[in-house]
């Protein structure tokens, strides 16, 4: 293993970190040296004991130490001089591998974030179009290395977007080719109605009174003057929306004039309500957003018309684009595709497009045993029965340092309360806060408490608090689980979740309470057959949840950071993190890859 630096090709930087492990581990499995990395070949004892009673020096750990301290020299050799003092005061191969793992996979999920962020806003700009195209293929060869292979619509698309308007003939033909109409704007449903980009318009106008996601009759006196002097009244106002391949349009007002002959788009309002940018040449058109400066859409001049092609339909929330199952099986936390399928039929304005898909990270994160007969005790009111139970202790230390959490779930509606928790004497102190959350929220109280017959249930101060409130509390039987069944269940659909959103987002598992926190959140959202197919929220509530703010877990976003901002010119925003949903503030909790600080917003 002496020669090591001749066959690893590269040294070790934040950057190549898969690429190295994977050289390192082929040349250790080659000499049969594997287990040294691993920990699976541990230290042998310094010394031995004889059957007199006297210590004897062993020759195997001499021989083991030897070997050993050889390979971290070698590993040592191959690693750059940034990265060597986070492992310098390490003895052992085994300890200076996992170290490395340790601090290159939150840095590796960073990097990933932060290349996808630059293909994202990448420009021709004053290049030659083989020093762009080579820029790109680098940063999509850099992904690759990353662990994270893009999808090649979403190279093209990143790549069209960078292109200077010279390119506007090439950019407008791409989307229409066959093989790529999923992407045009033509591939939404309906009978073909085209939109006229009109600079002398005041407000945006439309013949076709599907095009109004809200309508009102107009009673007002003003008229529409057209270019031959005639002036036509005015039937309905309203708002609308025009679907584009990367965002909606905000159309508003918008006026319903049956006797126009096209469909108007005033390019003043389009531009003071979304901020964007609209540019126009001989051939065509473009808009962009006016922070970004990305491109929004793009289209050709016809017939002397700088015209959106677009289809129209009998149903306004048509306009709304469809999501795919997959996305929001990922919104949602993952649920079984019942539960998908109810809320699809329920919520028929999220148009969800229900497909037969299976998810990979459901089928390795939720496996599990037959369960147990189900209790057929029913409750008639909330917070007649709270069942709590404690999770823990986990095997990983949270970014805050938890350990634990202790769950409180309330048996006529099973809405479900989640508090972290470091040890498992603060269970007490977290059922005081529960208590008053529901006295002071809910102006009810607490009936009757189960729980098992643990030591943080059983303490004298617990008992005498649940006694003088008047609170029956029920214990189940020593070593049967089952009979707290509730509580259990709960703890597995909550950890399985947690997993799945943990392996679906490439997260540490150090953001293991971010993960049960959003799955506690999701769970209490969605229909179970347990309520007849009435979500948690709304038997508490007798509302129905919205489901229209979820994001998801894991994936990239830009926190609006203005008030925070030490000055003018500094950036609004930053690259993070998405981590769940904030009980205390409205808003969502985002993980700053840069400060690595939990930011909460309303505005992301």
């Amino acid at each position: 293993m002496s020669t090591i630096k001749n066959v690893i090709t590269i040294q070790l930087t934040p950057e190549n970190h898969l690429t190295w492990k994977s050289q390192i581990l082929k040349v250790f499995r080659a000499n049969c040296f594997e287990g040294y990395l691993d920990g699976s070949t541990p230290c042998p004892p310094r010394q031995l004991s004889s059957t007199t009673g006297t210590l004897t020096t062993n020759t195997l750990y001499s021989t083991w130490m030897l070997i050993d301290q050889n390979l971290a020299a070698a590993l040592f050799s191959t690693i750059s001089a940034p990265l060597l003092p986070y492992v310098l005061n390490l003895e052992s191969c085994s300890e200076i591998w996992q170290m490395i793992g340790k601090r290159l996979q939150l840095s590796n999920r960073s990097r990933i974030l932060q290349i996808k962020n630059d293909l994202n806003f990448i420009s021709m700009a004053n290049k030659t179009m083989q020093q762009y195209l080579t820029e790109i293929k680098q940063k999509v060869d850099a992904l690759t290395v990353a662990g994270y292979t893009l999808h090649s619509e979403d190279i093209i698309m990143n790549t069209l977007n960078g292109l200077p308007a010279s390119y506007q003939g090439f950019k407008t033909a791409i989307p229409f080719v066959a093989d790529s109409t999923e992407t045009s704007i033509s591939a939404f449903p309906g009978q073909s109605s085209d939109w006229v980009l009109d600079t002398g318009a005041t407000s945006h106008i439309t013949n076709d009174p599907n095009q109004l996601l809200t309508a009102h009759p107009y009673q007002g006196t003003q008229q529409i003057q057209v270019g031959n002097g005639q002036s036509i009244p005015i039937a309905h106002t309203g708002q609308g929306i025009l679907p584009t391949p990367n965002r909606k349009l905000s159309l508003s007002p918008l006026l319903h004039v049956p006797q126009v002959s096209h469909n108007l788009l005033s390019v003043h309002r389009l531009t003071s309500d979304n901020d964007f940018i609209v540019s126009f040449t001989p051939h065509g058109y473009r808009i962009k957003d006016g922070k970004t400066k990305r491109s929004i859409l793009s289209g050709s001049c016809r017939d002397g018309l700088y015209s959106i092609p677009t289809h129209s339909s009998s149903s306004p929330q048509a306009y709304i684009a469809t999501v795919s199952s997959s996305a929001w099986h990922s919104r949602l936390g993952h649920p079984h595709p019942a539960v998908l399928s109810r809320i699809a039929s329920s919520f028929p304005s999220l148009k969800i497009s229900i497909t037969s898909n299976v998810c990979h990270s459901c089928q390795t994160a939720k496996s599990h045993r037959l369960p147990f007969l189900s209790s057929n005790s029913q409750c008639t009111s909330p917070f007649q029965v709270v069942v709590s139970d404690v999770w823990g202790p986990s095997p990983i230390f949270s970014l805050n340092g938890y350990r634990y959490y202790v769950l409180f779930v309330d048996e006529f509606s099973h809405f479900s309360w989640l508090y972290p928790m470091v040890t498992k004497a603060e269970v007490f102190s977290k059922f005081l806060l529960f208590k008053a959350m529901v006295e002071k929220q809910f102006s009810t109280h607490i009936k009757i408490f189960r729980s098992d017959g643990g030591g943080e249930y059983t303490s004298i101060q617990f008992q005498l608090f649940l006694s003088t409130n008047g609170i029956l509390h029920q214990f189940s039987c020593p070593h049967t689980p089952q009979q707290n069944g509730l509580a259990e269940r709960k703890h597995r659909h909550i950890i399985e979740t947690a997993r799945t959103l943990l392996l679906q987002a490439k997260l540490p598992t150090s953001f293991w309470v971010e993960s049960v926190l959003t799955a506690v959140y999701l769970i209490n959202r969605l229909p179970s057959p347990i309520t007849k197919y009435i979500s948690p929220f709304q038997c508490l509530y007798k509302s129905p949840p919205s489901y229209s703010h979820l994001k998801i877990f894991g994936c990239l976003c830009y926190p609006w950071l203005q008030p925070a901002a030490p000055h003018k010119f500094a950036p609004k925003s930053s690259a993070c993190v998405f981590i769940g949903y904030s009980s205390n503030d409205k808003g969502f909790r985002c993980y700053n890859l840069q400060t690595s600080k939990i930011l909460i917003s309303r505005h992301v």
